[in-house]
């Protein structure tokens, strides 16, 4: 059951599919809702990516509903610019995937980091 898809905004798409990940095309974020429900409800996806201005856009009492959910882990996926918010969005990331696959993920970035 290992299915990841990513739900982001129609420019990003393409860069995406290009590295081979499935995607669903959200032109707002009540688009974006949409779609993450009929996944959330079909019950064959482990992670769904959201962009990440669509998934601030949710209701937080959402947000906080999908976080206690296992699986589909629900996560904002950073739109690429570095923020002083990079390192919580980077532990978000890594407890959810924790929580979804039963083992912690250390990111490269991360070790490089470090040292």
């Amino acid at each position: 059951m290992s299915h990841v898809i990513i739900v982001t905004e129609p420019d990003l798409a393409p860069g995406y599919q290009l590295a081979g990940a499935e995607t669903l095309v959200a032109r707002s974020a009540q688009e974006a809702y949409q779609h993450i429900e009929t996944l959330r409800r079909a019950g064959n996806v482990s992670v769904i990516a959201v962009h990440a201005p669509y998934y601030a856009e949710l209701e937080e009492s959402l947000r906080r509903e999908m976080e206690k959910q296992v699986i589909p882990v629900v996560i904002s996926l950073p739109v690429g610019l570095k923020t002083p918010a990079a390192g919580t969005h980077r532990e978000q990331v890594r407890r959810m995937l924790r929580r979804a696959i039963g083992f912690e993920i250390t990111f490269q970035s991360e070790e490089a980091s470090e040292q």
